[in-house]
């Protein structure tokens, strides 16, 4: 749909000028394609196509207008556009005059070649639809309009002008952009009261333990996180109400994503409290990864409601968002080498590019995996992640590592310097 007619006219330019200059028939010369009426068009080699009439196209007349809304206004008006095609070359000559009828051949079968324009219509690898009215499901057809000779000789004498070669066509259909509806009514279906005792579900926030050991402390510390901040396969707590009214299932929504997927089993199944639901970290979601980054969690809850008659539906209604921040996963560290190169397995470190290491307050550059100078690190692979230790560290001190991707860091670590 759409609301300026100019966009109509510039694509039929497009066409035109896409299909004559790329015919082998075209000399190399400029050729310009106007809008402008026959008797005003000028130029050395220049073809007129000229919107001179519109009509309502009667099929779509009586299109009723959305549920609950009687304007008229809401209701697309479907039109016809007729337009007049022409040629001229400036000079006064026999070369002229037959330069114009190549410029008409080649134009018409332009129009003849490609009857319907939509966004995919290409010439010459050039996309022809006008840009204004690109994405919104325009699509033209051209008619080659069968004036009679008589009809169009009258045309010409009509405005006292000499006689000019010309073609008519028709441009159809044209939907223009009705006023977008303030309300829209749903279709009954069905007749009946239906109560639901408790409300929709609703979550809280999410919330995790992050367990890490301290150089010099032998026992392991816990950090409350809240929104949870969960490695894959570490588990996260969703708090919240009516979880457990129905069958629940947990949908996660990624920041690229277009909609919320369901997770996969690996997500090994969530376990539903009257206050939350627990669940271990899957490395997919409806087959997307789960990156580094933060996400929502949604909570589904899928009941049986009984009907006026007896039957029974299944409704499902879903909760709010709750945003929880899947981290970069630490699992082994193995010792350093005398160089200070440590090879660590884990999860998570992808995109590669999008990878940071810190050593203390220094960031280490990205180096070559197996070749490292001190200060560089290598990720060869989306669970293994390779560092070597800046110069100038004391012997026997422990460093604090920290691997951030996509801002999202990782749980605390610390490596011994060899």
């Amino acid at each position: 749909m759409l609301l300026d007619l100019g966009g109509v006219t510039r694509t039929l330019i497009n066409l035109i000028r896409q299909t004559v200059t790329t015919s082998p028939a075209w000399p190399a010369q400029p050729l310009n394609v106007s809008p402008l009426p026959p008797d005003k068009i000028s130029g050395g080699a220049t073809i007129g196509i000229y919107l001179y009439h519109v009509s309502e196209d009667p099929q779509f007349k009586n299109t009723p207008p959305p549920p609950g809304n009687v304007d008229l206004r809401f209701t697309p008006m479907a039109l016809n556009l007729s337009y007049v095609l022409s040629a001229h070359a400036d000079v006064d000559s026999e070369e002229a005059a037959l330069l114009e009828q190549l410029m008409m051949g080649l134009a018409i079968k332009g129009l003849r070649d490609y009857p319907i324009v939509d966004d995919d219509t290409r010439v010459g690898g050039v996309t022809v639809l006008d840009g204004s009215i690109a994405n919104a499901h325009n699509r033209l057809r051209l008619v080659l309009h069968p004036v009679p000779a008589s009809e169009a000789v009258s045309y010409w004498t009509a405005g006292q002008k000499s006689l000019r070669l010309s073609a008519y066509y028709h441009v159809s259909v044209i939907m223009l952009e009705p006023d977008e509806a303030p309300a829209r009514t749903g279709r009954v279906l069905r007749y009946g009261v239906n109560v639901f005792v408790t409300g929709p579900p609703h979550l809280d926030a999410t919330q995790s333990t992050m367990s890490f050991l301290v150089p010099g402390e032998s026992t392991p510390r816990s950090l409350l996180a809240q929104p949870a901040q969960v490695a894959i396969g570490d588990s996260m707590t969703i708090l919240g109400t009516g979880l457990s009214a129905g069958a629940p299932t947990l949908l996660v929504r990624g920041g690229t994503w277009p909609e919320p997927l369901e997770v996969d089993p690996s997500w090994g199944g969530a376990v539903t409290t009257q206050t939350g639901l627990f669940t271990r970290i899957g490395a997919t979601a409806g087959g997307q990864p789960m990156l580094p980054g933060v996400y929502s969690a949604i909570v589904r809850v899928t009941m049986p409601l009984k009907l006026p008659d007896g039957s029974t539906r299944d409704v499902s209604r879903c909760s709010n968002a709750a945003p929880f921040i899947v981290v970069a996963g630490i699992t082994t560290i193995l010792a350093g080498a005398p160089a200070g190169v440590f090879n660590i397995s884990g999860t998570g470190f992808a995109p590669a590019k999008a990878v940071q290491v810190f050593i203390g307050a220094t960031k280490l550059v990205s180096g070559t995996f197996g070749s490292l100078n001190p200060g560089e690190f290598a990720v060869p692979t989306d669970t293994s992640l390779q560092v070597r230790l800046p110069g100038g560290l004391p012997s026997g001190s422990s460093v604090q590592l920290r691997i951030l991707v996509g801002d999202a860091e990782s749980a605390p670590r610390w490596l011994t310097v060899p």
